[in-house]
């Protein structure tokens, strides 16, 4: 008759049932940072806006809004500014697309099938012309609507999404609020405001929000002390 198992045994065979879970995300102690202090840019009252993501000082985006007889608002990053880039589809042929996104989609740098990052072939975005929603901004309609990006920090690429809400008459665009995480090429989940991200997109779902504790990787396997 076999002889029940000491703690010592359990704990190996643990160990070795913890490897039938290797398809489970690698979580990393990162953490999601979020903003809710809004901002608001309209056509026609001089309301350019710079645009600082992880308040360092140094800005990362910009919203560009014309001063002529036509309207536009744009997005605009690189150059000088350590934004890096928009989330847009594979199908968004013309240049300077975004892409709206739905919330759980995995902004990082693996990105689901389907879609790219921008840019590569400009560095300005437009969101509103001319009292329209311009087709650069691609799913867009009056109201909220997200978007994913990355930027830099120290030389690092850092993921995060961002809500901004469109009117027209006057061409207005609200940044309403916006988060990213603080560990570089981690992902986020659109609307994620607090947890970990996970290293290594997986872009059907959204992040892990908290480690996996060994307690729990031994209960999955069926064992108990």
């Amino acid at each position: 008759m076999q002889g029940k198992l000491n703690y010592k045994q359990k704990l190996g065979l643990g160990v070795s049932s913890i490897s039938a879970l290797y398809l489970l995300p690698t979580v990393v102690q990162g953490a999601v940072q979020s903003n809710t202090t809004s901002f608001t840019v309209t056509h026609g009252f001089g309301t350019d806006a710079e645009w600082d993501i992880d308040g360092d000082s140094n800005n990362d985006f910009f919203f560009d809004v014309s001063s002529s007889s036509y309207t536009y608002i744009d997005l605009i990053f690189g150059g000088t500014r350590n934004g890096r880039g928009v989330v847009r589809a594979n199908a968004d042929t013309r240049s300077g697309n975004i892409r709206v996104l739905a919330a759980n989609f995995s902004v990082g740098p693996t990105l689901a099938t389907g879609y790219n990052w921008a840019p590569g072939d400009r560095s300005y975005y437009t969101m509103i012309y001319n009292n329209i929603i311009d087709d650069h901004f691609k799913g867009a309609s009056i109201g909220a609507n997200y978007f994913g990006f990355r930027f830099d920090i120290g030389g690092n690429n850092h993921y995060g999404w961002a809500k901004v809400t469109l009117s027209l008459a006057p061409d207005t665009v609200v940044v309403n609020e916006w988060a990213y995480e603080s560990t570089p090429d981690v992902c986020i989940a659109v609307g994620q405001t607090t947890g970990n991200g996970v290293a290594g997109c997986n872009a059907a779902a959204p992040p892990i929000a908290a480690s996996v504790e060994s307690t729990t990787l031994l209960a999955l396997s069926g064992l108990s002390f």
